[in-house]
């Protein structure tokens, strides 16, 4: 058996060290863009391209439907992160802000909500993302009245990449 061992091992095992010191190359599929490396020799990587980047803002001052976001029919958009600021708090009423999927500001689930009894800012990350579809919108009401500022950053994708709003259940 150990002999058995020692013959596998002088067979594969030159085999697995130079596959494990080959030096491999990512590339296009012409050769001519080559991925780089940190200083650390880790691969780089963005998740999206500079500019595709993209940040919608607005805000409520009563209790109505107010749409802060309409993404281009022709782009899918991922949200990274949310800040609902509230800078009036509201003092009756369903003290909630929501900020929604749709343009309508109707339906259960939300992207985001907010107490706003008080006045405070309200951020979070959303990892991976959330996901809004080709010519999709984004809501936000403030259930009393109450003034709130959103600020949503995310980045603009192929609308291929986006078939349909991350659904919220």
């Amino acid at each position: 058996m150990l002999a058995a061992a020692v013959v596998v091992g002088w067979l594969i095992g030159p085999q697995v060290v130079n596959a494990a010191t080959d030096l491999v190359r990512i590339q296009d599929g012409a050769g001519s863009t080559k991925a780089n490396v940190t200083e650390d020799h880790q691969l780089m990587t963005a998740e999206a391209s500079p500019s595709s980047f993209h940040e919608y803002s607005s805000g409520v001052g009563d209790a109505s439907c107010q749409v802060v976001a309409t993404i281009p029919s022709t782009k899918g958009f991922v949200i990274r992160s949310v800040s609902l600021d509230v800078i009036t708090p509201s003092s009756s009423g369903i003290e909630v802000a929501d900020l929604l999927p749709n343009g309508s500001c109707s339906g259960s689930g939300d992207i985001y909500s907010v107490a706003t009894h008080a006045r405070g800012s309200h951020a979070v990350s959303l990892d991976p993302g959330f996901a809004i579809a080709p010519g999709g919108r984004i809501s936000l009401q403030a259930h009393a009245f109450a003034v709130v500022d959103v600020h949503i950053w995310g980045y603009l994708v192929p609308a291929s990449d986006v078939p349909s709003t991350t659904a919220v259940n």
